[in-house]
C-alpha cells in the first residue's frame, strides 16, 4: 500500500483509507460506491447522485439540509458520478474545517454523522423516494441529457467512443440515456438504491491533520453500511486485433466540424510501456508545444483546436479537433502523418523533456488539493497499482526515446468520426 496511508478492512468489501497530513486546514472524506457500468444501471446511478443532495429523514427540506451543513462551519458536501473504464463510481464527498482551527473538537464526528445521514437516510415516502424531489431531479436529468448535444466537441467524443466500443460496457455514457430516465419512477429507483447499498464495493478515504486510525472501529457503526455481497468487476477488454478503420460521418446543423480519431494502442496500464505511451501522447498532442498543435494548428492553420489523450483502461488514444468542414480530409491525412512520424522517431530530446516535465508537473500538483489526493489514490487502487508518486516520477524521468518508440509500435487507427454540417442522416462505411 501507499506510504502514509493506513488501510482498515471494515467488513466484506468495505475498506477505510486514512492519510494524516499537516498540509491542509480542512479534513476531507470521500465515499466511493463501485458499480459495473451498464446500460441498465447508468441512468439510475446518475439519478441517485442528484437525489442524494436534496434532503434526508432528519432534514427533509433542501434548505434545512444546507443550513445544517452551514452550522458545521460551512461544511461542503457534493455527489458525483464518474466513469473509470467499465466501472461507474457513485461518489459522496465532504470537506470541513479541521478541529485544530475552530472551537469544536467534535466537528469530525459531527460531519461523519451528517454524511451518514445523507447516504443512508435519504428523504423517502414509504418504499419510494419523495415524489416531488424525484420528479424535479428527473426533469433536470432529462434537460441535462438533452443538452449534451449542445457541447459539440464532447458529443463528437462520446459518439466516437460509442462507435469504437459498440456492444461493450465502455460505450455506455456515465450520465445514462434519455429512454431509461423516462422509464424511471420513484419506487423503482429506491429499490435500486437499496441494491446499491447492499451489493457495492465501498471505499472510504479520510484526509486529515489528525490521526484518524483510532477512529476506524467506529466508522462502520456510524456509517451504517448494509453491504451484504458484491460481485467482483472484471478487468476490461483492452487488447484488440488490427482491422480496417471505420469511418463515420454524422450531419448536424453546426458552424464548425468536429473530428475525433480513435486509435488502439494495445498497451495495458499494467504494462511497463504504459508510461512511455503517455510520453508519446504528450509529445503528439499534449499541449501548445505538441506536434499536432504546432504543425496542424499553428503552421498549417487547419484547425481551431487539437489535442490527444490516452484512455488508460481501454488502451486507446484519441485525437480530437475543431475544423472547417472542407478541411476534414486534409486534417485526417496530416494527423496520420504526424502519428507516423512519431512512430518513426522524428522528435528530439527537447520534445522528450517538455513532455516529461509536463507529466511530472501534473503529478506534483496532486498534492495541492485533498480532493485530488483522494481521487488520485482511488484511481490507483482501482488499477491495483500501489506505486508511490515519487517512484512514478522517477520512472518518467528514466524514459528514453527508444522506449517511446517501442510503445508506439502497436498503435493503429480504429475509428474516424466526423460531425459534419447540415442534415440528420448518418452515413457509414
Amino acid at each position: 500500500m501507499f506510504k502514509g496511508i493506513e488501510v482498515h478492512e471494515l467488513g466484506p468489501n468495505i475498506n477505510l483509507y486514512t492519510l494524516k497530513t499537516s498540509q491542509f486546514k480542512t479534513d476531507s472524506v470521500g465515499i466511493f460506491f463501485e458499480r459495473q457500468l451498464s446500460e441498465d444501471e447508468a441512468s439510475k446511478n446518475a439519478m441517485l447522485t442528484a437525489l442524494m443532495r436534496r434532503g434526508t429523514e432528519k432534514y427533509p427540506m433542501s434548505r434545512d439540509l444546507y443550513r445544517a451543513l452551514d452550522s458545521l462551519y460551512g461544511a461542503v458536501y457534493s455527489t458525483s458520478i464518474s466513469k473509470f473504464g467499465e466501472r461507474q463510481i457513485i461518489k459522496f464527498q465532504m470537506q470541513f474545517p479541521d478541529s485544530n482551527y475552530i472551537e469544536d473538537e467534535n466537528i469530525f464526528e459531527k460531519c461523519i454523522s451528517m454524511l451518514n445521514e445523507i447516504v443512508n437516510h435519504p428523504y423517502t415516502e414509504g418504499d419510494s423516494f419523495q415524489k416531488n424531489y424525484f420528479e424535479q431531479e428527473k426533469k433536470n436529468q432529462i434537460i441535462k441529457l438533452e443538452n449534451r448535444i449542445n457541447n459539440k466537441m464532447a458529443y463528437a467524443f462520446d459518439r466516437c467512443i460509442e462507435e469504437m466500443f459498440k456492444g461493450e460496457p465502455f460505450a455506455v455514457n456515465e450520465d445514462g440515456e434519455l429512454k431509461h430516465i423516462l422509464a424511471l419512477d420513484e419506487k423503482s429507483l429506491y429499490e435500486h438504491y437499496l441494491a446499491v447499498l447492499a451489493t457495492s464495493k465501498v471505499d472510504i478515504f479520510i484526509v486529515s491533520r489528525d490521526d484518524r486510525n483510532h477512529y476506524a472501529g467506529d466508522i462502520l457503526k456510524l456509517f451504517e453500511f448494509k453491504n451484504e455481497e458484491s460481485k467482483p468487476i472484471s478487468r476490461e477488454k483492452h487488447i484488440y486485433p488490427l482491422q480496417s478503420p471505420k469511418n463515420i460521418n454524422e450531419k448536424m446543423d453546426i458552424a464548425q466540424g468536429k473530428l475525433v480519431m480513435g486509435f488502439r494502442t494495445n498497451i495495458a496500464y499494467e504494462d511497463a510501456q504504459y508510461r512511455s505511451l503517455l510520453v508519446f501522447n504528450e509529445i503528439l498532442g499534449g499541449g501548445s508545444y505538441s506536434k499536432l498543435f504546432r504543425n496542424i494548428r499553428e503552421k498549417e492553420s487547419l484547425c481551431y483546436s487539437i489535442f490527444s489523450t490516452v484512455e488508460k483502461f481501454k488502451s486507446a488514444l484519441f485525437i480530437a479537433s475543431g475544423i472547417d468542414f472542407e478541411k476534414k480530409d486534409r486534417v485526417v491525412d496530416l494527423i496520420l502523418e504526424q502519428v507516423e512520424q512519431m512512430k518513426q522517431g522524428l522528435f528530439n530530446e527537447e520534445d522528450m523533456e517538455n513532455a516529461k516535465k509536463s507529466i511530472i508537473s501534473s503529478i506534483n500538483s496532486i498534492k495541492d488539493s485533498p480532493n485530488k489526493i483522494i481521487n488520485y489514490y482511488y484511481s490507483r487502487i482501482l488499477t491495483h497499482s500501489y506505486m508511490e508518486a515519487e517512484e512514478i516520477i522517477r520512472q518518467f524521468e528514466a524514459i528514453d526515446k527508444a522506449s517511446v518508440l517501442k510503445a508506439a509500435e502497436g498503435i493503429f487507427l480504429d475509428t474516424v468520426y466526423f460531425l459534419d454540417k447540415k442534415g440528420e442522416q448518418i452515413e457509414k462505411n
